[in-house]
């Protein structure tokens, strides 16, 4: 998978379990990676996985608004999944929107 092999694992990352734990190996990989997802999301707009990896790597970027917009349509398909409702606070706090990210994190706590 193209996407995939834009990708570089850490060696010193700290594994959660689940083994996926990536970093970009150069600005312009992420760069690239944004266009793939763009790309593989027009030619079928409802590609989660695109979807998932365009806004995280937008996070990485810096690019909060682009991420919560990608995040927020994720959302609506899955309302109660923990790590987007992570994300979007973690999203908000960077944007500095302090009540739009307690009230993401408040929705992940009522969920656990």
């Amino acid at each position: 998978d193209a996407m995939r092999g834009m990708l570089l694992k850490r060696n010193d990352a700290q594994d959660e379990g689940d083994g996926r734990h990536y970093v970009y190996r150069a600005p312009e990989d992420a760069d690239n990676l944004v266009e793939l997802c763009s790309q593989k999301l027009k030619a079928n707009p409802g590609n989660s996985k695109a979807l998932m990896i365009r806004a995280s790597v937008l996070m990485k970027k810096k690019d909060f608004e682009s991420a919560v917009r990608d995040y927020m349509e994720l959302l609506r398909h899955s309302p109660q999944d923990v790590t987007l409702l992570y994300n979007l606070g973690c999203a908000y706090e960077k944007l500095q929107e302090w009540d739009k990210a307690i009230d993401f994190f408040s929705r992940l706590l009522k969920l656990e």
